[in-house]
Order: C-alpha cells, then sequence, then structure tokens
C-alpha cells in the first residue's frame, strides 16, 4: 500500500514536471508565432515606410512584441481606409496601402487626442479629397488584443500636432 502511495505521488510529481516543461511547447501550439512575408523590408526609422512594412514588422504575439519601441517616432505614408458608411474622424480613423480594403488587407490605427489639432486636422479632412495618399509622422504604441488562447498586438499611430499629417498634391 505504501509503495502504490509512492508510485501515485511520483506519477503526479512528474505529470506535474511534464506539463511545466511542456508549456512552451504547449504556448507555441495554442498560439503560434506570427509568420511574416518572406519579402519583408526593414523598417527605415528615418523615412517614410508603406503600412505593410510597418505593420508587419511590428505586429506580433503580445510576449514577443518589442514593447522598447512603444512611444518612437514613426513615419508612415498610404490611403485613409474609407469603410462603406463610416465618416471619417481625425479621431480616429486607419491608414493602408489601397483606399478600399478587404479582410486580407492590412492597416494601422492612428489616433489624435489633443483638441485644437482634431478641430484643424477635422477642417482639413472636411476639405480635402481623402483618396490621395497622406504621409503621417507620430507617436507608435500598440494595441493589445487578447483571446482565450493567445494575445496578439498590433501598431497603432498617434499624432499630436497639425503637421504630422499631410496629403499629396
Amino acid at each position: 500500500m505504501k509503495t502504490l502511495k509512492n508510485i501515485l505521488i511520483f506519477s503526479v510529481f512528474n505529470s506535474m514536471f511534464m506539463i511545466s516543461s511542456c508549456s512552451g511547447i504547449l504556448s507555441d501550439i495554442m498560439c503560434p508565432p506570427v509568420k511574416k512575408p518572406n519579402d519583408l523590408k526593414p523598417i527605415n526609422w528615418k523615412e517614410y515606410n508603406d503600412v505593410n512594412t510597418v505593420y508587419w514588422n511590428l505586429f506580433d504575439r503580445c510576449k514577443d512584441v518589442n514593447w522598447g519601441l512603444e512611444g518612437d517616432s514613426v513615419k508612415i505614408f498610404g490611403f485613409i481606409v474609407q469603410f462603406k458608411y463610416q465618416v471619417i474622424k481625425v479621431t480616429g480613423f486607419s491608414i493602408s496601402d489601397k483606399v478600399n480594403v478587404t479582410s486580407k488587407d492590412r492597416w494601422i490605427d492612428i489616433s489624435c487626442f489633443e483638441k485644437k489639432t482634431i478641430n484643424k486636422l477635422q477642417l482639413l479632412f472636411d476639405s480635402i479629397d481623402l483618396t490621395k495618399k497622406c504621409y503621417i509622422k507620430g507617436i507608435l504604441y500598440f494595441n493589445e488584443m487578447p483571446t482565450q488562447n493567445c494575445c496578439s498586438a498590433t501598431p497603432g499611430i498617434l499624432i499630436n500636432e497639425e503637421n504630422d499629417i499631410y496629403f499629396e498634391n
């Protein structure tokens, strides 16, 4: 009886050890690493980058995101995403490499919280052709998107001044 009890205790501890040692493997199965495009260029932090370059270099599982980049300045160019029936507001819009996006396309959220800047930019948005290419300089942040088994983080950009965005002529 004592031997059976010892075997049972050993089995429980052995199982716990195996589960804890495999937890990294299990987490990679439940939340696999992000597959990035093969032709991905690195971000040029001094120049303007296309949306896909910024998105795919920064989008990752929460545990793999380079959180040290949050707060850095980033430059991006693309087109304001115009979803059906949506009025474009400066406080929150998205930018993509295309004007009309599908679920397969990637976009980056752009936010602005400075009231003075919002008012000036909204006047610009209301008076310009929003299908023109735009250039945005802003501060990088990440949007965490937890799910039941995984957490991913997408890049976002915060603009603070009216000079942080301009449109191609």
